[in-house]
């Protein structure tokens, strides 16, 4: 296990800045939830092509005839080693109807249906915390109400399906602090305002939530992990624990002490045998003081496995760090995905994304030394291919709030086929990009908007 220098460290951070007590359930009498039919807006329905069940083999004749406004970007071959290989796509001016399915869904409340590129706004014209439910039905989001003293005052959380119609409003709760995301199709996660201190003496300043919209049970999740490390640092950072779809996994922060210095790592903890099943120092390691740099697990939408950033010295005479996407299956046996090696291209930190069959991540690439944009590329992780499409993107100030990261993830297409980039371009102006994996173009779906999920159409 090699231990980074402080001041390699601290270069990082200039690069990439921009539950021993039993796990403890509470159940509390459910909140009081409004369940509504009546839409929000009147939706016009289109009736679509059936999603597929599998990607279709690319076509000659499947992509879309418009003649592109701007030609693909070229960018240096790559060492073989790398596993990477570029397919420059050019980007096409708009996406004509026909070549998407689904329900975009943007941060100022539009839905925008691929099929037939018919657009409609819910009532809340800001949706907060957006989270779609993991078949892609569902919809949940907290809806501001006023602000005060510089606080977005929230008042209720909002469920809907794809047309736009309530299907529950739930009154916010003072403890509930952030909506994190769905579990399973019937389940919510969200921070929760309830601090404890853990059986071995270290903080947590947030436990977690567990709701069912359609019971209204409430289970209250204690972090009370052996050596976490809290990583609540400020509202949008990670909260310290992300757990697998079922519950029964947990990755947080873990403290540990080398030679004579405290660290920190990443750990696997089995929340029903209440055990440590793996720690992954040896793939990544980092100081405390940094903790809010910590990369975000995610994990595959099955919870079979997740994917972290890992970084570590090159060797001991050398004190370059290599920095590599690595995946772990829920007894943390590790799998390097990519292999950039000293190059001087690395993954960022917290800006990728899984395909929902679990195959893909889509994500980017930058430079170390910034002598070149964001580009966007797809790892492919069954035979750890990397697919630079030759598409950079800007990083310039977001136009639209919230925003919690000024490089957004990659969004997928609820078929895997597809998935959403946006391109800061330049200040207070951005664009959205779909890239299709399959057919292999670009496209220009939108300005000056943000997406925050796909769904897919009622008629699916």
């Amino acid at each position: 296990m090699k231990r980074l220098p402080l001041f390699l460290s601290l270069l990082i951070l200039l690069l990439t800045a921009c539950q021993s007590r039993d796990m403890t359930i509470v159940t509390s009498t459910p909140s009081a939830i409004e369940r509504t039919s009546a839409p929000t807006r009147p939706v016009t329905a289109t009736q679509l092509p059936p999603m597929p069940t599998t990607v279709p083999p690319p076509t000659e004749t499947g992509t879309p005839t418009i003649t592109p406004t701007e030609t693909a970007t070229p960018f240096p071959t790559y060492p073989p080693a790398t596993r990477i290989r570029s397919q420059c796509l050019e980007i096409l001016p708009e996406l004509t109807a026909g070549f998407s399915i689904g329900i975009v869904v943007y941060g100022n409340g539009g839905l925008l249906n691929m099929a037939d590129k018919n657009f409609v706004y819910l009532a809340d014209n800001a949706l907060f915390s957006v989270a779609i439910s993991p078949d892609k039905t569902l919809m949940a989001y907290d809806q501001g109400a006023a602000i005060e003293q510089g606080q977005l005052v929230k008042q209720n959380l909002i469920i809907t399906n794809a047309s736009g119609q309530r299907v529950f409003t739930i009154p916010w709760e003072e403890k509930w602090l952030k909506l994190l995301s769905w579990t399973n199709d019937q389940r919510l996660l969200l921070a929760y305002d309830e601090p404890i201190t853990t059986t071995d003496g270290y903080p947590a300043q947030v436990s977690y939530l567990v709701l069912d919209p359609f019971s209204g049970e409430q289970q209250i999740l204690y972090p009370d992990y052996p050596h976490l490390l809290d990583l609540q640092i400020a509202p949008g950072w990670w909260g310290g624990v992300v757990f697998d779809p079922s519950l029964t996994r947990a990755i947080y922060g873990w403290r540990y002490v080398q030679d004579g210095e405290e660290m920190h790592t990443l750990a696997l903890w089995d929340v029903e045998e209440q055990q440590l099943v793996a720690t992954m120092e040896d793939y990544y390691e980092y100081y405390p003081v940094f903790k809010e740099e910590t990369p975000l697990p995610r994990w595959s939408q099955d919870g079979s496995k997740f994917a972290f950033r890992g970084q570590f010295l090159a060797s001991e005479s050398d004190e370059r760090v290599t920095i590599e996407l690595y995946q772990a299956d829920r007894e943390g046996q590790v799998e390097q995905l990519t292999h950039l090696g000293l190059a001087t291209n690395y993954v960022p930190a917290r800006s990728f994304s899984w395909s929902p069959d679990g195959r893909y991540i889509a994500t980017y690439l930058e430079d170390w030394y910034g002598t070149s944009e964001t580009r966007v590329v797809l790892l492919d992780t069954k035979t750890q291919e990397v697919i630079d499409y030759c598409i950079p993107i800007g990083r310039n100030h977001p136009v639209f709030y919230p925003v919690e990261e000024i490089l957004l993830s990659p969004i997928w297409s609820p078929d895997s086929t597809q998935f959403l980039v946006v391109d800061r371009y330049e200040k207070d102006h951005q664009r959205v990009i779909l890239v299709d994996i399959v057919q292999g173009f670009a496209a220009v779906i939108g300005e000056d908007v943000e997406p925050v999920g796909w769904m897919r159409s009622p008629q699916e």
